[in-house]
């Protein structure tokens, strides 16, 4: 009699026992990405697979072989359900890359995580350059670098490699593009890296794009509270959202397929810097730094203009026809990329619709672009 007693109260603390495992693992899942973010990757992984090892012993015993009643057993498999796909789905996507345009996504970290390479041994996306070639060094923000390309051969850079050397041969493409540079930035990055490495290369590729007169213009007290001032990721939910936004790669991956920056009034804000005078005076200056140095290194330069990807028309009225008629002006050789850009549909144009950096299509045609002007400048190496 005693042992038929002691065995529903068994039952009954183990039960307890798994539920509160099943609680604490849930708790465990959702805190280990909010305050590690990848630090504990594959415990997350271990974790939920043991989190549904949990919710099944629990769902088998008690409602399959258990006694409860129908409504309650309906309740129960429910329950279950969800939290198994839950689980399942949350292994899934942790294993998902998508390059978002600003890279806060947990599936953005997935890709850098993955395709953020090679990385040489001065810091960049890229492979050592070869001094017994000729060296065309390209110098810009992510565009250059190659946010959203997961192939470093795939970027404007290494398909002018590839599409110029059987026309010039021996060519190597050197890339130093930043993410998140700006033009100061940028000419800074450029004489450490040629005093670190020691190279001279045939030719500099500077790459420009409508942001990078950001900076000056902060700097100058004129700023836009949007994309790189005062956006904070997740300000947009409340607190036990964020919870879930943040704890769950899947929800974190739906979440972030939606707008969530403030992009109202971006054009117009960029329209106001270039027309400023003080603030393009002051931009002028920072780009002949590039002059100046290239002509002091006696390296010619050039310099290719983006335009906002899916705004052509306006960037022209924006920045490329005052800074085409600087450059024109300085002497200073340059690239307008608006009728290049403008050619191709604008879903080509980019990498995703949460990714607006150039796509595939853009950078192959940026490369032809390239390969057309210097084609009438370079000779081929004997």
């Amino acid at each position: 009699m005693k042992n038929a007693k002691k065995l529903p109260l068994v039952s009954k603390i183990k039960s307890t026992l798994l539920f509160a495992i099943a609680v604490l693992l849930l708790i465990a899942i959702f805190y280990i990405p909010i305050v590690f973010e990848f630090k504990y990757f594959y415990i997350r992984i271990a974790l939920l697979f043991l989190f549904i090892w949990v919710i099944t012993v629990i769902f088998v015993s008690k409602v399959i072989r258990g006694k409860l009643p129908n409504t309650l057993k309906n309740i129960a498999l429910m329950l279950y359900t969800i939290f198994f796909l839950f689980a399942v789905s949350d292994i899934a996507f942790m294993f998902i890359p998508r390059s978002n345009g600003v890279g806060f996504s947990w599936s953005s970290r997935i890709w850098f995580k993955w395709y953020w390479k090679p990385l040489n041994s001065f810091g960049y996306r890229d492979t050592e350059p070869d001094t017994s070639k000729r060296l065309f060094l390209f110098v810009g923000d992510s565009f250059t670098a190659g946010h959203g390309t997961k192939d470093v051969n795939d970027r404007f850079s290494n398909i002018f490699q590839k599409i110029s050397n059987p026309i010039f041969h021996n060519i190597q493409s050197v890339n130093i593009g930043k993410r998140g540079s700006d033009t100061r930035e940028e000419f800074f990055l450029l004489e450490n890296f040629l005093r670190d490495s020691k190279i001279k290369p045939e030719y500099i590729i500077l790459q420009y794009f409508g942001n990078d007169i950001e900076p000056v213009a902060h700097d100058m007290g004129f700023k836009y509270a949007g994309v790189t001032d005062g956006f904070v990721p997740y300000d947009d939910i409340n607190k036990l959202g964020k919870f879930f936004v943040l704890g769950s790669y899947t929800i974190n991956y739906f979440y972030w397929l939606f707008p969530h920056i403030k992009g109202e009034g971006y054009l117009d804000y960029l329209s106001l810097a270039y027309a400023n005078e003080n603030i393009f005076n002051q931009h002028k200056k920072d780009l002949l730094q590039f002059k100046n140095y290239c002509s002091l290194k006696k390296i010619p330069l050039v310099i290719v203009i983006f335009p906002l990807l899916e705004n052509v028309k306006e960037s022209k009225n924006i920045y490329i026809n005052c800074l085409s008629k600087f450059f024109e002006e300085s002497k200073i050789s340059f690239i307008d990329l608006s009728d290049v850009v403008e050619r191709i549909p604008p879903k080509d144009r980019i990498v995703n619709n949460n990714d607006q950096h150039p796509g595939l299509i853009t950078n192959k045609e940026v490369a032809n672009a390239l390969l057309s002007y210097f084609r009438n400048k370079l000779q081929p190496s004997k």
